[in-house]
């Protein structure tokens, strides 16, 4: 049995839907109407996340866990865990996924109507935007995979361009096609 069947299964059988789980989703809006479509699985589970990585724990720390599918839109490719208490904490299981959403990369509908493929910063804002855009799981290899994109993208603010164009300088990307929407200034009412 390889690694990811390995994860799988325990994941699967572990990961009903609990009131943990439909606390998080719904403290965090997470759309749940095609989240199959777009992440599989999710389940609030105690995981130990460390390096980039995670496992199972039952001593570990309460995380959301869901399954990261491929380029081509359907295959589970890996599982990913991030912390509950601190979002910006995430791992996969084996290392085998770059990117959340990776099949948006080379789809022309992420450009449709003037759109941009967005970047999320974290897992959670890629799950609370029903999966549009991506967010990258592994910074070594997102370069190439985002190279591959068929127009600008588009970070959350400018302290997150700037985080993209500092980690993805190199080619294939082009750090001029890294944007962010400016919002006008509101005045106070």
């Amino acid at each position: 049995m390889d690694s990811l069947t390995h994860h799988l299964r325990i994941f699967r059988e572990l990961a009903d839907w609990s009131p943990a789980t439909a606390d998080y989703v719904r403290r965090h809006q997470i759309p749940m109407r095609d989240f199959v479509g777009f992440a599989g699985n999710i389940a609030v589970l105690p995981a130990t996340i460390s390096g980039g990585s995670f496992e199972l724990a039952t001593d570990g720390e309460a995380s959301a866990c869901f399954e990261v599918i491929g380029d081509d839109g359907e295959t589970t490719v890996d599982l990913c865990a991030m912390s509950v208490a601190d979002p910006a904490r995430f791992g996969v299981a084996v290392g085998a996924a770059t990117l959340l959403g990776e099949c948006n990369v080379t789809n022309p509908g992420s450009w449709a109507f003037g759109r941009h493929l967005k970047v999320h910063r974290t897992p959670l804002t890629w799950l609370k935007a029903g999966g549009d855009g991506v967010a990258i799981l592994d910074h070594m290899f997102a370069p190439v995979l985002l190279g591959q994109a068929l127009g600008p993208i588009e970070a959350e603010d400018s302290a997150h361009a700037l985080d993209l164009r500092n980690m993805l300088c190199r080619a294939p990307v082009n750090p001029k096609n890294i944007i962010f929407k400016t919002h006008p200034f509101r005045s106070a009412a």
